[in-house]
């Protein structure tokens, strides 16, 4: 991407961002929505990640992770991503999908 699509998703992003911190969801939680859909972690990935234990983690140079997001197990990850997506379709008025 470059250019104007680049910017528009930035925008969207930062939307995303915001629609979920007013729906109350924590930044351990937009953490791991970021990596799922972000940077395309799966679910178990994400669950191998150390807890919040300060121990150090890859996420350290990810400015966006204020800490490592781990501690969930797959199921919980998974449970996470799916609720977050259905209150964010909610959110912006698209009721279709999964």
């Amino acid at each position: 991407m470059g250019g104007e699509a680049d910017m528009d998703w930035q925008i969207l992003k930062g939307q995303i961002e915001d629609a979920a911190k007013n729906l109350g969801y924590s930044d351990k939680e937009l953490a791991i929505f970021h990596l799922y859909y972000y940077q395309g972690w799966t679910a178990d990935q994400i669950s191998k990640l150390p807890g919040e234990s300060g121990a150090a983690g890859p996420l350290d140079s990810t400015p966006i992770l204020p800490r490592p997001p781990g501690g969930l197990s797959v199921k919980g990850v998974e449970s996470l991503i799916h609720r977050m997506t259905k209150d964010l379709r909610n959110f912006f008025g698209d009721d279709e999908g999964p």
